[in-house]
């Protein structure tokens, strides 16, 4: 995301300094947004899309906006109900979420829902995606069977339930390199990278992972919103 503002910026011939006048913020969390240190949050980032005439999921996460920059979406395509925006999230397996740039875009406010969607009251920021738990390492939080929504343009926080993909892993083996995990802390190296430390809620048969964030390989592909618990008898 940072390299997709930065070039943005520049094709505007704009400054760090005139963007961060125009958001009210400092020089320092451009700088920071630009070199992927943070990410700007959603209201940000929509205020900047508009401010370099860029598609706010574009600099999100590198796809065709689906929401104008200015963040208004028309009133024959949002649904609200009772106060509450509704999008649809496209169902997928958990290990496809390691390819998220192959997903094909679905524009998030069709007009009928069909087996490969589930209807969302979150406005979200980014693209939408659910998945069905198969796993039981973060029982009894997550359970086989559970469903989980997560959104790819939200900036993670301490505390976050989050789905990673580790890249090497991943190619060895789908089934082992993505994984559901709550962040449990966040810091930089020496080298002003950002590492993740990331917990399964079964800590005793699942180590810690250290994750070091990379747009092109390590990353995190996007953070729990939603958790609908499977009815059991």
């Amino acid at each position: 995301m940072g390299e997709r503002i930065r070039q943005a910026r520049r094709s505007k011939n704009l400054t760090q300094q005139d963007v961060a006048d125009a958001l009210n913020v400092s020089v320092q969390s451009v700088s920071q947004w630009e070199t992927g240190r943070t990410r700007a949050e959603p209201d940000r980032l929509l205020t900047l899309a508009k401010l370099i005439d860029s598609d706010w999921e574009f600099l999100a996460d590198g796809k065709p906006s689906l929401v104008s920059s200015s963040g208004l979406m028309a009133a024959s395509e949002l649904n609200v109900l009772n106060g509450y925006a509704e999008r649809l999230a496209r169902l997928v397996t958990f290990q496809d979420l390691g390819e998220l740039d192959l997903l094909p875009v679905q524009h998030p406010y069709p007009n009928a829902v069909d087996d490969n969607t589930i209807v969302v009251r979150y406005a979200g920021s980014g693209r939408l995606f659910a998945f069905e738990v198969t796993e039981d390492d973060n029982e009894p939080l997550f359970k086989i069977g559970d469903l989980v929504v997560i959104d790819t343009g939200i900036s993670i926080r301490v505390g976050d339930y989050v789905v990673a993909l580790e890249m090497e892993e991943y190619l060895k083996n789908r089934n082992t390199g993505v994984f559901l995990r709550q962040v449990r802390g966040i810091k930089l190296d020496l080298e002003d990278k950002t590492l993740i430390e990331l917990h399964a809620v079964d800590d005793f048969n699942h180590k810690p992972k250290l994750m070091k964030l990379d747009a092109d390989y390590d990353r995190i592909i996007g953070t729990v919103v939603e958790h609908r618990k499977l009815r059991r008898r």
